[in-house]
């Protein structure tokens, strides 16, 4: 049972990464990527499409706290103000990464508890465009509230995995519809 969940949310992120290549690649944006709870697997899902390298220029993978400071200068004061999984966070981490790319165009960064413990499927989402406006949103999104979500039947490292596929899949259609609305 699992074995099918996982090669349909895998299927998902492949489709919603293919999805915003296109989208890239019309809007001639430059992506660069903050990420906390997925790992660097947003990125690892967009480099699996061909050609995407003209558009993505890469990802910062902030785990820590002592990383997310010293790699995009956050401060370890907003760091105890806001918390790690915080949008607070999230959208300073998406501003840090645009600042320190300068061919990009738009970022996107995500934090979250994906558990053991905690407020587990809560992810926060940022998104930043540089050019040729700037616009930045972010989101809270609870990945576990739906009784559809695929996560909800799993358990230990395979509902940890299952959250980071949804978590990826939410950044990546996040950063697309904005995209399309804003850079048409």
């Amino acid at each position: 049972m699992s074995a099918a969940i996982f090669v349909r949310l895998e299927s998902e992120l492949a489709r919603e990464a293919e999805a915003l290549a296109r989208v890239l690649r019309k809007t001639r944006a430059q992506l660069v990527l903050a990420e906390s709870c997925t790992g660097g697997m947003v990125a690892a899902a967009l480099t699996r499409v061909p050609g995407i390298s003209k558009h993505l220029c890469g990802s910062s993978v902030v785990y820590q706290s002592e990383t997310k400071s010293q790699w995009l200068e956050i401060s370890q004061r907003d760091i105890r103000r806001f918390g790690t999984e915080s949008l607070e966070m999230t959208q300073l981490l998406a501003s840090a990464v645009l600042q320190r790319t300068s061919q990009a165009t738009v970022s996107a960064a995500i934090t979250g508890d994906l558990g053991p413990q905690g407020n587990v499927g809560t992810i926060f989402m940022a998104c930043e465009i540089r050019k040729p406006l700037s616009l930045a949103v972010a989101d809270r999104v609870e990945l576990l509230s739906s009784r559809d979500s695929p996560a909800r039947t799993l358990r230990g490292k395979n509902r940890r995995l299952a959250l980071q596929l949804l978590a990826s899949q939410h950044l990546i259609a996040m950063v697309r519809q904005l995209l399309i609305d804003t850079l048409r």
